[in-house]
């Protein structure tokens, strides 16, 4: 039942609050486990990317005894970048290939092959392109690495189409100059590895960061640290080397510039160009969480009215609601986010005020109806106090249907675990529910339910979250969104 679960939930999940979450259920098992379970806890933590998870896990695991796990074990720690413990199995596994289903088999080869180019062993190399051939083996990339493609000033092979961790260490261990398709062929889990590879370009790991924030396989702060990392002088910086920037390096000048940028007027204005770029390319909430500690730092003032929608949206972004308020003080356009910036603040209720200020949004026709019912939703969800009127409102048009319905008998179980505060469950029933479906396009049932059920199995801070994933996208502001 476990397994079909975990074959049934979108990984990695498109929520980044779930995706954060998916991790704790598989990292909690402690003790003796079954190798079933075993294969489905490694499986389940890689094809989300949870690289940290997935390394905790295999820090604790007792050594293999059968050959399929073996081998799922193994690449495993070669992902986690465990080379010895990785290549101490690589043996074995390669020994009883014969008994191993045939993805199994061709990965047993293929870490034989980086095992050997690893430890210098040329022979060894050799040995495994003659064994992807004798044994037909559908690993052309591999075998052309194996081969010398890429060095010596050969051509480099062209990228398979989805490029797995085996492919990968290959590569790297060949000293492959890797092309761009990289970041857009790489699984998963070898995506949320890209950042931080110190063998790979420094304008790549950007690119793969963005990527990998993108889908929540790595923190925020990875993505601040590559674009940080980017090596352009501060005189560039300076003159404006942004301008004559596209893609993710303009976004990443752009981030050093608004860092190094002391008058608070010229620092807001690259900000808020740096949010703009992000929103074109999808990053938005992922870039705003990289920014919570350098608004933090900003003195609210008058003349900054004009800024104050898009701090008050890093600041709810990157979980540091109590700074909403001076913000949103600014003008009365700006009271409703102090909504949000109470639930991001993790133990404030929004105050009746801030309700009003969101009622009278929503009367003056600026929230549009199923906006609204999104709103009222969430807030229901979280058991705010929402205004009368507010109802009112919502209730004018019908909620809308549209959006992922999980299978039948799913939100049941989801309640159940959350009544019975059965945590791991509640993660597993709540990714499940959520399928392929992001919080801020969630059906409107499914996103109550996921909500209450957090709430109610211990996970506040993360109902919370959820709740402000799926409104702040389309929050009001007072420019007219």
């Amino acid at each position: 039942m476990l397994e079909d679960i975990v074959d049934g939930v979108e990984l990695p999940p498109k929520s980044a609050t779930i995706a954060a979450l998916w991790p704790e259920p598989w990292r909690a098992a402690s003790g003796q486990v079954s190798p079933a379970f075993e294969a489905i806890r490694i499986e389940a933590l890689r094809r989300a990317g949870a690289v940290d998870a997935l390394k905790a896990v295999l820090d604790r695991a007792t050594p293999p005894q059968e050959p399929v796990l073996a081998v799922v074990v193994l690449r495993a720690q070669l992902l986690v970048g465990n080379r010895e413990a990785g290549c101490a199995l690589a043996g074995e596994a390669i020994r009883n290939r014969a008994s191993l289903p045939a993805s199994f088999r061709r990965d047993a080869v293929l870490a034989a092959g980086y095992c050997g180019l690893a430890g210098g062993n040329a022979e060894a190399a050799k040995l495994t392109a003659d064994l992807i051939r004798g044994e037909k083996i559908d690993a052309p990339f591999a075998l052309a690495v194996l081969g010398g493609a890429g060095k010596d000033g050969k051509a480099p092979p062209p990228l398979p189409s989805a490029i797995g961790i085996l492919d990968y260490r290959i590569g790297e261990v060949a000293g492959l100059v890797w092309q761009n398709t990289l970041v857009d062929r790489a699984e998963p889990a070898v995506l949320a590895i890209i950042p931080t590879a110190q063998t790979v370009d420094p304008g790549l790991r950007i690119v793969a960061a963005e990527r990998a924030a993108r889908l929540a396989l790595v923190p925020p702060s990875v993505l601040g640290e590559q674009y940080r990392a980017l090596p352009v002088s501060a005189d560039d910086v300076a003159n404006g080397l942004a301008t004559r920037q596209t893609g993710a390096m303009r976004r990443a000048v752009l981030m050093q510039a608004a860092l190094a940028e002391r008058s608070p007027d010229k620092k807001a204005r690259l900000i808020a160009a740096l949010l703009d770029d992000a929103s074109k390319a999808g990053l938005r909430a992922a870039v705003a969480r990289t920014l919570g500690p350098t608004i933090e730092q900003m003195r609210p003032s008058p003349e900054m009215a004009w800024f104050a929608d898009s701090a008050s949206e890093i600041l709810v972004q990157s979980g540091r609601g109590d700074a909403v308020e001076g913000w949103a003080s600014l003008t009365r356009d700006l009271y409703h986010w102090r909504v949000l910036g109470a639930l991001a603040s993790e133990t404030d209720a929004p105050s009746s005020s801030a309700l009003a200020s969101l009622d009278r949004i929503a009367h003056a026709g600026r929230i549009e109806a199923p906006r609204l019912h999104r709103v009222v939703t969430v807030l229901d969800a979280l058991d705010v106090q929402i205004p009368i009127p507010l109802w009112e409102a919502a209730s004018r048009t019908p909620q809308p249907t549209d959006g992922h319905l999980p299978a039948t008998g799913v939100l049941g179980e989801l309640k159940t675990a959350s009544d019975k505060r059965e945590g791991g469950r509640t993660i597993l029933r709540a990714a499940q529910a959520l399928g392929p479906a992001s919080a801020p396009n969630a059906n409107l049932l499914t996103l109550g339910d996921i909500i209450r059920a957090l709430k109610s199995a211990g996970f506040q801070r993360e109902a919370r979250a959820l709740g402000i994933e799926a409104l702040i996208d389309s929050w009001p502001t007072a420019a007219g969104r």
